[in-house]
């Protein structure tokens, strides 16, 4: 066999000898180190991540439960968005006149109706030049046909809110 220079031939007894310098050996255990340090980083943003996350899942599970304690059986249990409707536009809220925090997760009948309370107090606020009664938008509201029931949730959405203020039976938007 003619020997070329970097072959060898290994039979089943044989031993191979490498001759490394001591330099090559260095630049080897400066590569590894190198590696190793690359390898803790990565271990560390991995922890990161999974930690990043968890938080974050833990916060969407926090947020589905608050969106399903205020508005009920509006929220889907599968996306925990299915029901919500936003109304954002600028042109909208003020042509409604509706808070855009109070529009979530309602069905356009119950935004209906809440237009037309807020309508109501806007327009006996006029009458009255300052607050307006309780029991007069109530009878507003019974004339349009929205019950007592609804009248009294329509205002305490209102309330949480901060669009509504009550004091001593009346009524005065903010």
């Amino acid at each position: 066999m003619a020997e070329e220079k970097g072959a060898c031939e290994i039979g089943i007894n044989s031993t191979v000898s490498i001759n490394v310098s001591r330099r090559d050996l260095v630049k080897l255990g400066d590569r590894i180190g190198y590696l190793d340090i690359r390898l803790k980083h990565l271990q560390k943003a991995q922890a990161d991540l999974q930690r990043s996350i968890s938080e974050a899942t833990e916060e969407i599970e926090r947020l589905r439960l608050q969106f399903s304690q205020l508005f009920g059986e509006q929220i889907s249990e599968l996306t925990g968005i299915e029901d919500v409707q936003a109304d954002l536009s600028i042109e909208s809220r003020e042509r409604a006149k509706t808070p855009e925090q109070i529009t979530l997760a309602m069905s356009d009948m119950e935004r209906e109706q809440v237009r037309s309370i807020l309508d109501a107090i806007k327009k006996v606020m006029e009458e009255s030049q300052g607050s307006a009664p309780r029991a007069e938008v109530l009878a507003r509201a019974k004339a349009i046909g929205i019950d007592e029931e609804e009248f009294e949730d329509i205002l305490r959405r209102l309330g949480k809110s901060g669009a509504l203020v009550e004091s001593g039976g009346m009524l005065r938007l903010v």
